[in-house]
């Protein structure tokens, strides 16, 4: 009987487990553009990082409380190469909670990164003008 109810929580266990997929973009990175991209310029991005809570439904409100990345909050720039937007469009048209789409290692490195201060704000310089996509998470309390 003692077997009987292992073997009947592991298997209640195992079909409760929610199985996750994982995705990698298939287009041909080409390190020699992303690192073109990032190259010197004299370009400046600045901004101030922060989010809103969602609401009942889901959404954030347009008006409400700002919370704003705390000092020391890394902010990644990564240069829109053409695996970066497959990247991107595989993220918003598969993510979920059962699927993560990753970009490879190798992508991954060619990013540089910037430090909010204590009011969120963060500033890259020397760049070139180009187009970017920009990601932080920031954690707050409620």
């Amino acid at each position: 009987m003692k077997n009987a109810l292992v073997v009947m929580t592991m298997v209640s266990a195992f079909s409760f487990t929610k199985a996750q997929n994982t995705y990698y973009p298939q287009a041909f990175f080409d390190k020699k553009l992303a690192q073109d991209m990032i190259g010197f310029g004299n370009s400046t991005l600045e901004g101030v990082a922060s989010t809103k809570q969602n609401n009942n439904w889901g959404v954030k409100p347009l008006l409400g409380e700002k919370h704003y990345a705390k000092k020391g909050t890394v902010v990644m720039l990564f240069p829109v190469t053409p695996y970066f937007e497959e990247f991107y469009s595989m993220r918003k048209k598969y993510e979920n909670k059962k699927t993560t789409v990753y970009m490879s290692e190798e992508a991954f490195k060619y990013r540089i990164e910037a430090l909010t201060d204590d009011h969120g704000r963060f500033k890259f310089e020397k760049l070139k003008p180009g187009k970017y996509y920009l990601e932080t998470i920031i954690n707050f309390t409620t």
